[in-house]
């Protein structure tokens, strides 16, 4: 007795190749196994970063506490403090800049205006 193949067109590996039922659902299911690898493989990575980023802030946490020991917190509120005098120096040298920029734009504004009210208009080809 021949059981009747059903064949899907379009689906192989050539455009007009036909594949059976039994292989497309194995493909299915093995690309569903590569999916779930892939997934796997994913959450693997994940983990081993998550790892490394633990022991990464317990040496971190080990290096602040010796340091703060040492009298860490005195140099941090030091920087912080030198920090905050450097960034309002800026902050008044940029505002200075930007004040200057305005004033050279309004005189030469104004002094385009001046020349536009004195020009009496292209010379004259009539007399000369």
């Amino acid at each position: 007795m021949m059981h009747r193949r059903r064949l899907i067109a379009g689906r192989g590996v050539f455009p007009d190749e036909q594949i059976d039922r039994r292989q497309m659902m194995a493909r299915t299911r093995m690309g569903q196994k590569n999916a779930k690898h892939r997934q796997v493989e994913r959450e693997r990575a994940h983990t081993y970063l998550a790892e490394a980023i633990i022991r990464r802030l317990d040496l971190l946490s080990v290096e602040l506490d010796i340091f703060l020991r040492d009298g860490g917190l005195r140099a941090i509120l030091l920087l912080l403090a030198h920090l905050a005098v450097q960034d309002e120096a800026v902050q008044a040298s940029l505002a200075a800049q930007a004040q200057a920029r305005r004033r050279a734009a309004r005189s030469a504004a104004s002094e385009l205006r001046g020349l536009a009210m004195n020009d009496d208009g292209p010379p004259d080809k009539t007399t000369g």
